[in-house]
């Protein structure tokens, strides 16, 4: 049997409690369109109608509705429509993106509730909103929620901040679960990086190429493949076209086929560059990680970010000292050269994948972050076996 450690719980409410609504109006930045924000919205909202609170969902952008200054006014025009005809309901509002915070705020009004605002802040919009929109998130009336604990470091000046992790779909921890990973180290190495094609300069894709270029060329047996929705990028074609012999794309591929290569791969990378302005970005939390994790698989993480939320260092993975190209190389390196911890990691994360991303679980958590409503169980300790 692989060697793994175990660990103890403990039930903590993370909000002040207060009762929760019959209904909440949840603005959401896209319905449709895909994406890491649409599945967490989805995730949350699912959750929410588990508990038995019924949602009223308006879209800002979908597959029938444009963006623009006059979306903009059509969107205000819905919200005021709707949060009339809830006046004085038992009612909460949820909004999910910053940029929707004016037109929660009218809703808010308009149902004339005490309780705050719930906003989830998901990605970039925590460092690039416009000054307004930082005023705005630190009104009494707005109880800001994000992904991660690094997340809401970044958000210290706001009063409480509630962490909220994504999820992963049942069906897909089910697939995952059931890839069978041996005990024994393979000699081949098979890595695997998913993310959003067009997002491959930020998402580190051109220094794991460096890397395994550098890392073949010294005589190591080790390919690499990159999974993701297509987007298009000259740079990821380049690198296809030069590194065809051991580097692989997969463009938009189908849960099935993900998950197929999720159990082919022997190692996960997610490489994502943290930048400041003009165009901030970061890793605010890494689904992924926990997905690869799911599957069996020791994970390398980013240098920095919300990625530390999704694994744990030296236990289920690790990551770089910093975003240069050497680290990268080194700290892959250490995982070559130790195929033995890296398998005791990947049995370490599944194990732990498997209680702190339970499905099961998520709506008492949302209704602990949002409401403080019960307990859930966190991790807050390791036993080691």
């Amino acid at each position: 049997m692989c060697p793994a450690w175990r660990c103890t719980v403990t039930g903590i409410s993370s909000a002040p409690e207060r009762q929760m609504p019959s209904r909440v109006l949840a603005l959401i930045p896209s319905q449709g369109l895909g994406g890491g924000i649409e599945a967490y919205v989805q995730a949350v909202l699912d959750a929410v109608r588990e508990l038995g609170v019924e949602v009223v969902e308006l879209a800002f952008t979908s597959r029938s509705l444009s963006s623009g200054p006059a979306a903009k006014a059509r969107f205000l025009a819905r919200v005021f429509r709707a949060s009339g005809s809830l006046h004085r309901t038992d009612t909460d509002v949820l909004c999910f993106h910053l940029g929707l915070l004016p037109a929660a705020m009218l809703a808010h009004y308009r149902l004339a509730t005490a309780t705050p605002i719930t906003t989830f802040f998901h990605g970039i919009e925590i460092w690039s909103g416009s000054r307004i929109e930082r005023v705005l998130r630190r009104r009494p009336s707005i109880r800001p929620v994000t992904v991660s604990s690094f997340s809401a470091g970044t958000m210290v000046d706001d009063r409480d901040v509630g962490i909220l992790a994504p999820s992963v779909p049942a069906p897909l921890v089910r697939d995952l679960l059931a890839i069978d990973r041996g005990c024994r180290p393979v000699q081949d190495v098979r890595m695997l990086s998913v993310f959003r094609l067009g997002d491959y300069v930020l998402k580190g894709g051109p220094e794991l190429v460096g890397a395994v270029a550098w890392l073949r060329s010294e005589g190591y047996s080790v390919t690499l493949t990159f999974a993701g929705r297509d987007a298009p990028n000259e740079l990821l074609d380049r690198d296809l076209e030069r590194y065809g012999e051991w580097l692989t794309v997969v463009r938009s591929p189908s849960e099935a086929t993900l998950v197929d290569h999720y159990a082919n791969a022997t190692l996960f990378a997610l490489a994502t560059r943290q930048q400041g302005r003009p165009r901030p970005f970061g890793e605010g939390f890494g689904i992924v990680l926990a997905e690869a994790a799911l599957a069996g698989l020791p994970v390398l993480g980013p240098a920095s970010g919300g990625s530390r939320d999704a694994f744990i260092e030296g236990v289920t993975g690790v990551s770089p000292r910093d975003q240069s190209l050497g680290s990268l190389i080194d700290i892959i390196r250490w995982m070559l050269d130790h195929p033995q911890e890296a398998l005791v990691m990947g049995t370490n994360g599944r194990r732990w994948a498997r209680r702190a991303f339970d499905p099961g679980a998520y709506p008492a958590r949302v209704a602990d972050v949002v409401w403080g409503q019960g307990t859930y169980l966190r991790w807050l300790g390791l036993q080691f076996a």
